[in-house]
Parts: C-alpha cells; structure tokens; sequence
C-alpha cells in the first residue's frame, strides 16, 4: 500500500504525517494506541501499535503485554516466545517481570510468523524504569536497507 491509500482506509485525521510516516490516535478493545505506518520507497512495510497507558506500577505494564498476547494467540495462533533476559536478578520472580522490564533486565517478544505474508511481534522492552509496549506487523518480505563499512 501506498501512504495515500492507507490514509483512505483510516477514518481519522492523522497526528503526525511527514515522510515516511503516518501516526493516528486509535482505540482497540478500550485500549489506547498510537498506531504508527512505516513506509520506505513509497510502500508500506511496517505498522506498529504502541500502547498509550501510564501506570504507576510496572506491573500493569506486563499484565498488559499478557492481555494483548492472549488476544493475539487467540486470532493467530499460538506465539513462539524470543524473550531475552539481560539480568536473571527477577527471573524467578514473576511477580517482578515489570519492574525487571523496567530496569532493562529483560526484553519480551513474542512472535506470530507469516500470518497472510506478515510477520506479528509484541515487544516489551525498558530502560531507566521507563517501558515501551508495542505491537508490530511488518510484511514477511521486507528487508531492511543495508550498508557496508563506513
């Protein structure tokens, strides 16, 4: 798709729209989201979901992460889990696994590949006891530009 005809299919009016991105504010399940298309060489390759929600307790950031993974399983099938521990300080501790987010002791990604030519991932990662929670879906056939020495 091009950036115009995905402007077609949201009903809302962009927050954000320069080069190669576009942003809306959308709602899914009583959740917030910015909702984010990545375009390179005019097409699209990439849309993220990125929760919205602020919460105190950094537990409320995982339960989240395992609501939206639920509810992803439930469509696509189950995830294959590519989750990397940095720190096994609260490895043990699930009752510990957001402020372990938080503290960048532990990255979570759950994956669902090749759904109808898209690869799903929901990522949860931390640093400085700030979390990003993100759902992304990227075409299976993209490949990010590469260069070579410097």
């Amino acid at each position: 798709m091009t950036k115009a005809e995905v402007k077609k299919t949201e009903s809302g009016k962009p927050t954000f729209d320069k080069d190669n991105f576009i942003a809306y504010d959308v709602s899914i399940d009583n959740i917030e989201f910015d909702l984010l298309y990545n375009f390179e060489n005019g097409k699209l390759f990439n849309a993220m979901l990125i929760y919205k929600a602020k919460h105190v307790s950094t537990e409320r950031y995982y339960e989240a992460f395992v609501n939206i993974s639920e509810t992803v399983d439930s469509k696509y099938g189950a995830h294959t889990d590519q989750t990397k521990w940095v720190d096994d300080l609260y490895k043990k501790d699930r009752g510990n696994w957001g402020l372990a987010c938080s503290a960048g002791h532990v990255n979570f990604r759950y994956v669902w590949e090749g759904y109808s030519g898209t690869n799903i991932a929901l990522i949860m990662g931390g640093d400085n006891f700030k979390i990003t929670l993100a759902l992304m879906y990227t075409d299976i056939n993209y490949k990010p530009k590469t260069t070579t020495g410097f």
